[in-house]
């Protein structure tokens, strides 16, 4: 027997014995499947994308990525298993093992030629059952009422709705309930109210099973929040969404197949949304909830962690001494309460403030649909949220027959969608791969992430509009996602085409300010790099997204010391492939030669080095590391050992000049004793002018940006920068964040619903925006894991209004700090007593329901340490910027020039300064003269600053310079076991320490040019 034909039998065995198990994101609609060991892979398709479809119109691979449609036996199936042409074999190497088994052991895979001499494997879904051509099939016989209305797509007739779960047939009673047949006289034809399961009656219209009153239309129907404790309310989200977490045990993650799947998704942050509740309600001070404030502890570690979320969850296997960085034990839903009910002067300022983020901040997370209302925001909830997803219109593209292809309507639904239309599935089945436009619907607040990594920056208050019109020349497009010069009512997410900005070039240096992320460039979906217990939780209960995170640069691109590895069990980019043992869930790769391992199945891998094969589109990339990115010899300008290595994308060697500085360690110029080998870090008297001690051009021995030598593969540097501190060239810069309720519009009640219960409540958005939003100004501070990287202000310089209904019926204004009907906006101090407005405070308003003039958690955490008068009631996030650029910032971006020039901007990007940013030192400010918000007008000349509530607040003074003291709070506590640097507070993030700041008042740097 020929080595070919073994490969190729084995092959064969291999289709019909492997084990189905999920694909991308696993958490699937309705999905059950007989391996649940493997839940929650994010990477499926395996190895050639055999989870895709070549129909799939949006959400997953484009058609037109996928080759030509599958045909003949690869599918309509049953059919031969992989082409035994030896030529394929050489062209596209090993078929690839797909993650399920297809009947009769049919491969509906095909090797695709990819126009460049390259080709490889584009596999779709098994056949679905076809009930058009074999009525009598058991699985159509147990929903024929189902498919005598809504049809089934089949190979017989295209028409009809699609098959969610095409691996593995699942009946529509199975997953979504209701009625298919009647038992007792299988051939009658059903009614439509006999087999659908009827909506609540609490919220019906009178006469109807399927049509909600209009009080209930936002909130129950599209929202579907608090259905759960309706007579017949879980029977009806089970029919409308079996992927819903409240029924989910019923459906996905029941018995058999993904078992304990859906409480990890009720645990992860998706679903709690602490980083918003419970991140806001900390900022204002709120107390921690009672019942799990206790299991915390009370020093500076347990004051920062979580314990208000979306949803009621514990964690019982939560240990203090042994659970992960930022875990609690539980949270607690928060709620709102009715104040009409309570009664003005019964409700307290905690009161007003929990409902203010329930009701501002609470449409993105699993529970519910959230808003669900309008273009861009469209979606369904818990596993379906992102396995199901919806096209930015909300129009389904299906072959149902029932569902109506121009619901919702327009231009209505680019503001709010019109009763009692609801938006629809692009098509009904389950989507494994996930694309940025699908985690739109969620990801575009605070720090837009998802625009950000697209290249597109919001500008909220049309700030380079105005401009413009004011007569500046500041080149800038708009971004296509809407078009308004066609369509004047189109909006995405609300963002209007005026406000979503493409290209920019606020420095006139001729080139985009803020361009796309190079992994979107390079083809990347955000699943590529983020990992299936990133989005499915691992069990535990953060208190911040970023302790979710498990996905580093270093996993990919490797250490100072180390290139990646990508067989070492540490390396969480192949998490899935460990978990499971199979090269399917592989991403990355190591090859010491090409094309790998000594033979054919990688036929795009052209060089040895670290390649990804991504799980978006099944595509190779090569991955460039540090480690070797850096071997160059300064006296020589070649590249040496590692360095010489081939990068196939440019065809020279991997070394770069900038790299070795930039990366490198300073250990002397000793070449003959291989120094070199970890770059040459930055040189005295050449890139470093003037040393840490103000007095030579001494740079610390060993000394790298990257931080302190790693202590093996995919392990981070301690201390040093973040990756992003320097190759994210822009970030989402809002400061001044004004939000509030409003009781009343001066005319009538406003009222708006519960985002946790879904009960009505009077009370609605007034307010919510951003002062000044800059894209170039970088600050910087230490971050969780005791690294340098960026700050944003986002959300947590937080001015807020209210206006109630008093015992007459009247509106009255109730935040204001001093009283003072000029100056109706309230700041607030947080509870570690670092940067909150105590000068000139006064008693304030002593009419308001339970106001508190400085401290709401009058138990503990009120500092009243004097030096916080100096600027007050100020907060920093961090949230990685998504703006990755292979090139860095330039050295001056952060450090003196010659001669010190640049003082002024390095210490308003380390905080230090007093006056921040000014015109001089910021091309936004200079550019943008002035500022137009919805709660008022604001010149640039003094920079940020903000004196809504009757006082100046520099919005971008974070640190003291003679002492170091912190003018703002962080959130995040420490994850680095205090291994990297020192924070005023040892236990959580800050702004840099006194020794950083005295250090970089002395450094003298020029640019990097090492030609």
């Amino acid at each position: 027997m020929s080595e070919r034909v073994y490969r190729e039998r084995a092959t064969r065995r291999r289709w019909r014995t492997a084990r189905p198990v999920l694909a991308v994101l696993t958490l699937a609609f309705a999905a059950c499947a007989e391996d649940t060991a493997d839940f929650g892979d994010p990477t499926e398709g395996g190895g050639g994308g055999g989870a895709l479809s070549a129909t799939t119109p949006t959400g997953g691979i484009p058609a037109a990525d996928l080759g030509p449609p599958l045909t003949g036996d690869a599918a309509s199936g049953p059919g031969p298993g992989p082409s035994s042409d030896a030529s394929l074999e050489e062209k596209c190497g090993l078929v690839p093992e797909l993650p399920y088994v297809c009947a009769d052991g049919a491969a509906p895979c095909q090797c695709v030629e990819n126009g460049d001499g390259t080709a490889q494997w584009r596999c779709g879904d098994c056949p679905a059952v076809d009930c058009n051509r074999n009525p009598a099939d058991a699985a159509c016989q147990k929903d024929a009422a189902c498919i005598t209305c809504h049809g089934l797509q089949g190979q017989a007739a295209q028409g009809g709705i699609e098959n969610a779960h095409p691996w593995s047939y699942l009946g529509c009673v199975e997953c979504h309930g209701g009625v298919g047949v009647d038992p007792a006289n299988p051939v009658r034809m059903l009614t439509k109210e006999e087999a659908h399961v009827h909506i609540p009656a609490e919220i019906a219209e009178a006469g109807s099973a399927t049509t909600p009153t209009e009080t209930a239309y936002r909130n129950r129907y599209l929202g579907r929040a608090g259905v759960e404790t309706l007579a017949g309310g879980l029977e009806w989200i089970r029919f409308m969404n079996p992927g819903d977490l409240r029924i989910v045990e019923s459906t996905c993650a029941k018995a058999g197949c993904h078992e304990g799947a859906g409480e990890k998704v009720r645990r992860s942050t998706m679903s709690t949304l602490v980083g918003k509740y419970d991140a806001m309600l900390q900022a204002v001070g709120v107390p921690r909830h009672p019942d799990i404030a206790p299991l915390l502890g009370d020093d500076s570690v347990g004051k920062h962690l979580a314990t208000y979320g979306a949803v009621d969850v514990q964690d019982p296997q939560w240990s203090r001494d042994t659970a992960p960085a930022g875990s609690v034990p539980g949270v607690r839903a928060l709620v709102t309460r009715d104040r009409e009910e309570i009664g003005f002067g019964l409700y307290t300022e905690e009161d007003i403030l929990k409902e203010t983020m329930n009701k501002l901040c609470g449409n993105c997370h699993l529970n519910n649909n959230g808003a669900n209302d309008k273009f861009g925001t469209f979606r369904s909830a818990g596993c379906s949220a992102c396995h199901m997803p919806y096209d930015f219109s909300g129009r389904s593209q299906s072959g149902d027959p029932m569902i109506p292809k121009t619901e919702p309507s327009y231009p209505d639904a680019y503001t709010s969608i019109r009763y009692p239309e609801r938006p629809h599935p692009v098509r009904h089945q389950i989507q494994r791969i996930m694309t940025a436009n699908d985690c739109l619907a969620c990801h575009t607040g605070s720090a837009r992430v998802v625009f950000q990594y697209q290249g597109i920056r919001t500008d909220d208050n049309r700030d380079l509009t105005r401009a413009r019109n004011a007569g500046s020349t500041v080149d800038f497009r708009y971004s296509n996602l809407v078009d308004n010069a066609r369509d004047p009512a189109a909006r995405l997410h609300g963002f209007s085409q005026d406000q979503l900005i493409e290209y920019e070039d606020l420095d006139e240096d001729g080139e985009d300010d803020t361009p796309a992320d190079v992994h979107h460039t390079a083809g990347l979906e955000c699943i590529d790099c983020h990992t299936a217990s990133e989005m499915h939780g691992d069990g535990r209960i953060y208190s911040r997204q970023n302790q979710a995170t498990k996905i580093r640069c270093v996993h990919c691109h490797g250490n100072l010391e180390y290139p990646a590895d990508p067989d070492n069990p540490n390396n969480v980019a192949n998490e899935l492939y460990f978990a499971t043992g199979k090269d399917t869930r592989k991403v990355l790769f190591k090859f010491d030669q090409a094309p790998g391992f000594g033979e054919a199945g990688y036929p795009q891998v052209k060089a040895p080095g670290v390649w990804m094969r991504t799980k978006s589109r099944q595509e190779w990339r090569y991955v460039p590391q540090v480690a070797w990115g850096v071997q160059w010899d300064a006296a020589t300008r070649e590249c040496i050992g590692d360095g010489r290595r081939l990068d196939p994308r440019t065809q020279g060697f991997v070394c770069n000049p900038k790299s070795s500085i930039a990366h490198g360690r300073w250990q002397g110029t000793n070449r003959a004793a291989g120094d070199f080998d970890d770059g040459v870090g930055p040189r005295p008297g050449v890139e470093v002018e003037r040393g840490a001690d103000g007095q030579s051009e001494n740079v610390g021995f060993e000394f790298s940006h990257l931080g302190e030598p790693a202590a093996g593969p995919n392990v981070n540097h301690e201390a040093g920068l973040e990756c992003s501190a320097c190759h994210a060239t822009w970030h989402n810069m809002r400061y001044g964040n004004h939000l509030g309720l409003v009781d009343t519009d001066g005319q009538q009640r406003r009222y708006d619903w519960d985002r946790v219960t879904g009960e009505i409540t009077i009370g609605a958005q007034g307010w919510f925006d951003f002062t000044f939003v800059d894209m170039l100004d970088l600050q910087l501070g230490i971050d969780a894991r005791g690294k340098i990287a960026q700050f944003i202000p986002a959300r947590l310089k937080v001015f807020v209004r209210q206006t109630v209904l008093d015992g007459q019926g009247q509106g009255r204004e109730l935040m204001s700090q001093l009283g003072d009907p000029e100056h109706v906006w309230k700041t607030y101090r947080d509870r570690t007593g670092f940067g909150n407005l105590l000068q000139n405070a006064a008693p304030g308003v002593t009419d308001a329901p339970g106001f508190s003039a400085v401290c709401l958690e009058q138990a503990g955490y009120c500092d009243e340490d004097p030096r916080k008068n100096t600027n007050g009631a100020l907060g920093v996030d961090q949230m990685e910027s998504h703006a990755i650029q292979r090139r860095a910032r330039d050295c001056q971006a952060c450090h003196l020039g010659p001669n010190g020039a640049g003082a002024d901007k390095v210490s308003a990007v380390f905080g230090f300064n007093p006056r921040g940013y000014t015109p001089q030192t910021s091309a936004y400010l200079r550019q943008i003269r002035s500022i137009q918000t919805n709660h008022g007008n604001y010149d640039t000349q003094r920079g940020m600053v903000i004196a809504d509530d009757g006082i100046d607040h520099r919005l971008d003074y974070i640190v003291d310079e003679a002492t170091g003291y912190p003018f703002v709070f962080t959130l995040h506590t420490r994850t680095d076991e205090g291994r990297g640097y020192q924070t005023y507070d040892p236990d959580s993030a800050g702004p840099i320490n006194k020794q950083l700041i005295d250090k970089l008042k002395r450094v003298q740097v020029r640019n990097l040019d090492p030609q």
